[in-house]
């Protein structure tokens, strides 16, 4: 999966030393960066792509930087791609179809309507690459605003005019790579759900009313992985299998009767503590 949505951005001195002055820290440690772009044109496409990675990051895993698939979770991942695919080619051609109207010219004005005591514009500090963006046509902007996806598959190997032996070795080696790997990837989902369910037993923990933040990810985080995370599994797991069992009894609880319940929060920390011990470290 690749997807990109470019907002350029500039350096700005002046930002660069008001942030330093006020956290007393060197120059050098701030960006002092600015986007180009006005935001609110990106907004459709920085939430799709917002969206689609957070898609991707509950319903694949990963092994070798390799996103994987697992049989499974297949057309899921399958109907959603070509419905995300149809949303971000239409909300791609509708900022390209505003971008020489509207998106260049109102990002360049805003950027020269910001002003310093010197009367010097943020667009006056632009490098001569940085105002290029401001040249660009439609169809130049075209190529910083995709999302593709593409399935590869590795072909099996020709073995005619092998020998036996040869042939069984092969397969032999094949199959205990398979397994491995199929244990690394249900490895990779366990540690998954030792992350969310770590966190969630963690904010039962730490949390106090009236001085504390509870967010409703905390708990949406682990009802989004433990519904699909059975489809992912490859092979057989029956403990991951068991644990997601055991892990779908806290999704029916509700973020703001954990704020104000301090009961509720302790049973909720022992339930995922009581899930966490049963997992092999």
């Amino acid at each position: 999966m690749s997807i990109a949505v470019r907002n350029p951005t500039g350096k700005v001195k002046a930002a660069q030393q008001a942030v330093a002055d006020k956290f007393g820290c060197s120059v050098d440690k701030t960006t002092g960066g600015t986007y180009l772009l006005e935001q609110h044109h990106l907004k459709p496409l920085l939430d799709l792509e917002k969206e689609i990675r957070k898609f991707f990051k509950f319903n694949t895993d990963t092994l070798n930087g390799r996103s994987l698939i697992a049989s499974g979770n297949y057309f899921r991942v399958h109907n959603y791609v070509t419905q995300a695919v149809a949303d971000f080619d239409q909300a791609k051609s509708d900022f390209l179809s505003i971008w020489e109207t509207q998106v260049r010219p109102d990002s360049e004005r805003a950027l020269r309507n910001n002003v310093d005591v010197n009367g010097e514009s943020l667009f006056d500090r632009l490098t001569p690459s940085q105002r290029k963006w401001f040249s660009y046509s439609a169809a130049d902007m075209s190529q910083y605003y995709s999302f593709s996806f593409a399935e590869n598959n590795v072909p099996s190997g020709n073995l005619k005019g092998v020998s036996q032996d040869i042939i069984n070795g092969v397969r032999a080696r094949i199959k205990e790579e398979e397994r491995q790997t199929m244990h690394q990837l249900n490895e990779n989902l366990k540690e998954r759900l030792r992350e969310v369910l770590t966190a969630l037993r963690s904010k039962m923990k730490t949390y106090e009313e009236g001085s504390s933040r509870m967010h409703d990810s905390i708990l949406g985080n682990v009802s989004s992985l433990v519904e699909v995370l059975p489809d992912m599994i490859v092979g057989s797991d029956t403990e991951l299998v068991d644990l997601c069992a055991d892990t779908k009894v806290l999704c029916g609880w509700d973020v703001e009767i954990l704020k104000g319940n301090e009961e509720a929060r302790k049973e909720v920390h022992k339930t995922a503590g009581d899930i966490l011990s049963k997992m092999n470290f």
